[in-house]
Parts: structure tokens; sequence; C-alpha cells
């Protein structure tokens, strides 16, 4: 049961401040759980805790407070965490200390289009801002580093933007780090190559004096050269 004691002395609501966070890089998708250390973040309450001894605390915290003078209550009230454009949910609370945990991307997978691109690149990494409200009050000025989540080996290929979910390139395809699209998606096998196999780094070179369209899938997609016979190749 919630209740209320009279307090002394104005108290002056100043802005929550971070001082770290753990970790302080991360991926643009997938879950991870992040801790906060600053002060001014308030009393976090969870449904069905001991409201008394958090009253009492808050007490305590106010008893030094002369009016105008000192620097406030640490705030008892509603807060939230954004990283980059994705909430991170409290599990957490002290004054000094925020746990939460991301799921939701913090960013796109890709900048911004410039003009005569259908999509952007792939942005391999970016600051992305926090910003902390505890009761109304913001704390900002923080960022992490955001950068692009790869599939484990190359070969595979992330099934869309907003998950870890790696699936393998098909036949006449291939994924690699040194392939500007990695790891969004696959690369068809250039002219005169071939892939018979799914989940691939490379393709493998046509026979000489033979070509193939690009994404051949296999070698009977290689042919001849003009001039040139095989009764293979055709």
């Amino acid at each position: 049961e919630l209740y209320s004691r009279q307090l002394s002395g104005k108290l002056v609501r100043l802005a929550p401040t971070i001082s770290t966070r753990l970790p302080t890089s991360m991926h643009e998708v997938g879950t991870v759980s992040v801790t906060f250390k600053g002060t001014r973040f308030g009393y976090y309450v969870p449904a069905g805790a001991n409201y008394s001894d958090t009253c009492d605390a808050w007490s305590t915290e106010a008893a030094t407070i002369t009016t105008g003078t000192q620097p406030a209550l640490r705030i008892y009230g509603s807060s939230s965490v954004v990283i980059g454009q994705a909430s991170c949910d409290i599990t957490e609370q002290t004054h000094d200390t925020i746990y939460c945990t991301v799921q939701d991307p913090r960013r796109s997978p890709r900048a911004t289009p410039t003009a005569g691109q259908w999509q952007g690149a792939i942005l391999r990494s970016s600051m992305e801002t926090v910003s902390i409200v505890v009761s109304g009050a913001h704390a900002s000025g923080v960022q992490f580093l955001v950068t692009i989540y790869e599939c484990p080996i190359e070969g595979y290929y992330r099934a869309d933007e907003v998950t870890t979910n790696c699936l393998p390139c098909p036949i006449g395809k291939y994924s690699a780090k040194s392939e500007a699209e990695w790891p969004l998606s696959c690369t068809d096998c250039p002219t005169s190559q071939f892939q018979g196999t799914a989940g691939q780094s490379s393709c493998t070179a046509c026979p000489a004096y033979t070509v193939a369209l690009p994404g051949s899938k296999a070698i009977a997609d290689c042919q001849c050269m003009r001039g040139y016979y095989s009764p293979v190749f055709g």
C-alpha cells in the first residue's frame, strides 16, 4: 500500500547523468543486455515489491535537502531508455544504475539512398545516441558504436534486415566479406563462372575457351566460345 510523508524544503529536479555504459558497442540487430551507471536515475519499484522500504529510502534522501541549495532528490518516477531507434526495456533500476534489454533494431542496416540509388549502401558502423528520461528529465550525450551484424561464416547471408537469422546462398550465387552486399544478400557468380553447391564463398571458373552467363549453376552452363568446339561443352 502506498503512503506519503510530509517533507520540508524545496525539491529541485535535476536531469539524470550517464557516467558509463556496458557494453560500449553492439550490432544493429539482436538482443543485448545493457547496464548504465550514473546519477539521479531515481527509484524503480516493481509490482509486488515493498513500497514502505522505498518510501523510507526516499525520505532519507530528502532529509538532507535544504531549500534551494542541494541538488535535489533522486527522482522516483517513470523512466525510459532509447538507443538509436529502439526502446531498451528496463528490467531493474536504482538511483545510480539502470539495467535494460534492447531487442528491436537500433537503426537501419543501410544508409539513406543517394540520388539514383534504389537502396542505400550497407552501413558498416555508426554512432547512435542514447536517451534516458526519468520523470520528464533527460540525460543524453552518450553514444554507442553500432555495427552491422555479420553471418558467422562466408557463403551465408542474412534472411532479412531485422534479424540475425542466416541462410546458405543458393546455387549460382556466393557471399564473401569482400563483396559490397555482404552480409545482406548473395552475389551472382560472375561471367564464365558457376556454383553448383549452396553456401559457398566463391564460384568455380569455366574450363578454358568456354563462357557462361552470370549466375550459372553448373559446369553444363559453360559453352564454347565462338570459333571453338567441344563434344562436352557444345
